[in-house]
C-alpha cells in the first residue's frame, strides 16, 4: 500500500454520512483475550470458542506471504484494527418486523 493510499484512508469521511452511536462492545486487536470476549458477548457454546481459539492459533502460526505487494505496513498496523464492534442494543427484538 502506498503512502498516498494510507493518507486517503486516514482522511475524514467527506460524503456526509456519520454515525454518532457509541458501540456497546469495541475490541481492538486480535488475541486470545479478544476472541474469548467476543465469544462470551455472543453467548457461544464452549465447543465454538475452542474452534475459534484453534483457528486463531493456526492463523498466528502461518508466515506472512512473501509474494505480491509489500505488507510490512499492514503488519505493523494489525493491532490497531477493530475486529469486532457490537452496536448498542435498544431493547430486545423478537422478529424481523421489529428491526
Amino acid at each position: 500500500m502506498s503512502e498516498t493510499d494510507l493518507k486517503h484512508i486516514a482522511e475524514d469521511y467527506k460524503w456526509g454520512f456519520a454515525d454518532d452511536v457509541e458501540p456497546e462492545l469495541k475490541l481492538k486487536g486480535l488475541s486470545e483475550d479478544v476472541v474469548r470476549a467476543i465469544s462470551r458477548a455472543k453467548g457461544e457454546p464452549e465447543w465454538l470458542l475452542e474452534f475459534r481459539l484453534k483457528a486463531l492459533e493456526t492463523y498466528f502460526s502461518k508466515p506472512w506471504p512473501t509474494w505480491g505487494p509489500d505488507l510490512s505496513e499492514l503488519r505493523r498496523q494489525m493491532d490497531d484494527f477493530y475486529y469486532y464492534v457490537k452496536p448498542p442494543v435498544e431493547g430486545e427484538r423478537r422478529s424481523w418486523d421489529e428491526v
